[in-house]
């Protein structure tokens, strides 16, 4: 009755983000019982936008706080190269805007890509976008 006891209280723990350790006997280590639920995945919302010719990326967090950092990777989206990366956290409903260098976009698509840090995501960029504007005639 008490392993249960135990198991329940650190089942419990970990479903609310904690990582518990209990121990079934203080005499045993080798009845050490661990309980951790994974965090939940990310539930973001990427936009992309071109203010007055510069590439903007919003982003905002529609789920929990993340447990853990996550990297935005800025890439050229016509052949996947990389530009650069910035690591950041976001808290519930945290919205926050990535602008890019004027310039940087060098006339091609830009790619942006959130790789959290907590559990694996597949590679698909999140937002894709173009503000070079068309030469005149």
């Amino acid at each position: 009755m008490q392993n249960k006891l135990v198991l329940l209280t650190a089942l419990a723990a970990g479903l609310m983000g904690y990582t518990t350790v209990a121990q079934a006997a203080p005499q045993s280590l080798s009845q050490t019982e661990i309980a951790a639920v994974p965090a939940a995945p990310m539930r973001l919302n990427v936009q992309g936008l071109c203010k007055d010719g510069t590439p903007t990326f919003f982003l905002l967090n529609k789920g929990q706080k993340w447990p853990r950092t996550a990297l935005v990777k800025l890439f050229y989206a016509d052949d996947k190269s990389a530009i650069g990366q910035r690591r950041v956290r976001l808290k519930a409903r945290q919205k926050i805007s990535l602008s890019v260098k004027a310039g940087l976009d060098q006339g091609r698509p830009l790619g942006l890509w959130v790789e959290p840090s907590w559990y694996n995501r597949q590679f698909k960029f999140d937002a894709n976008l173009k503000c070079a504007s068309e030469p005149s005639s």
